[in-house]
């Protein structure tokens, strides 16, 4: 059996990312804020490197499901990460996949742990430089919240004082 060792802030931040509400819950806030700002966006989803939907937002008459969206994210993601290590073209910040009925746009929003930024966008209803504009001023509000230190309540004193 292979063990590695893992840098203890990445497994932190991981936790972070699972059992944080209020994290998640400004996480799916900027995310609101992104749909508010471009009405041709289905759906969005923050991405943890494991698959882990961090938080997600899907406009009201949309039927997509975010799990396998989230799953196929890292996916593409990670393949999109080979292929420019392969070139030597450095870490992924952007990559956009384009069909015939819309767009998806990837964005990695680094930090201890870079996750991921999936946002699918209806193609009739905005410009890509516009969308692109949003998406990574998301990115960059995402990684200053993932940045900040948790806020860790104290335990009332009282805890502490011996029972017998």
């Amino acid at each position: 059996m292979i063990v590695r060792q893992t840098d203890p802030r990445l497994l932190h931040f991981m936790a972070r990312l699972r059992f944080d509400d209020g994290l998640r819950r400004e996480c799916r806030n900027a995310l609101s804020n992104l749909m508010e700002a471009l009405p041709g966006v289905r759906a969005a989803l923050l991405v943890s490197p494991d698959g882990y939907e961090v938080a997600t937002k899907v406009a009201s008459a949309e039927e997509i499901s975010t799990g396998e969206l989230s799953a196929i994210t890292t996916t593409i993601t990670a393949s999109v990460q080979e292929l420019l290590a392969r070139v030597e073209c450095g870490p992924m910040s952007t990559a956009i996949l384009e069909g015939e009925r819309g767009t998806v746009i990837l964005v990695s929003v680094g930090g201890v742990c870079p996750v991921g930024l999936a946002v699918v966008i209806g193609l009739e209803h905005l410009t890509l430089g516009r969308a692109l504009h949003y998406v990574k001023d998301t990115a960059s509000t995402l990684k200053g919240v993932l940045a900040a230190e948790p806020v860790i309540p104290r335990a009332p004193r009282d805890l502490y004082r011996p029972v017998f």
